[in-house]
């Protein structure tokens, strides 16, 4: 019994050091992404109209679990192609009379194709 626990000591002993060797460079990974994760966290909160305080003490898990949130309302808030779209309808005099610059509005009038 003796021979067989000490047997199994040496294997746990050989496997525990492979998982550290194996942990090291996830934990300086982690260590890297950890303040870009933060940065990216306070930015998304303050593009949202929200404050970035409180988020250097945030733990891992809940620092992750607040960036895939903020994320998510992010690009359901500003979506990407849509917002910079040209409306198809001529320019009106309405918009010269309301102080715009008229021949501004003659060079996308010469632009545009007639209708």
């Amino acid at each position: 019994q003796l021979a067989g626990s000490q047997a199994q000591v040496v294997d746990l002993t050989v496997k525990l050091g492979a998982a550290e060797a194996a942990l090291t460079p996830l934990n300086a990974s982690i260590e890297a992404m950890r303040p870009v994760v933060r940065q990216s966290v306070k930015n998304l909160r303050v593009a949202l109209g929200g404050s970035a305080a409180g988020v250097d003490s945030m733990s891992d898990s809940a620092l992750l679990a607040e960036h895939a949130s903020l994320s998510e309302q992010f690009t359901n808030k500003f979506k990407a192609g849509g917002v910079a779209a040209v409306p198809q309808g001529e320019p009106t005099e309405k918009a010269g009379e309301a102080g715009g610059d008229s021949a501004h509005l003659a060079r996308i009038r010469a632009t545009r194709p007639n209708r």
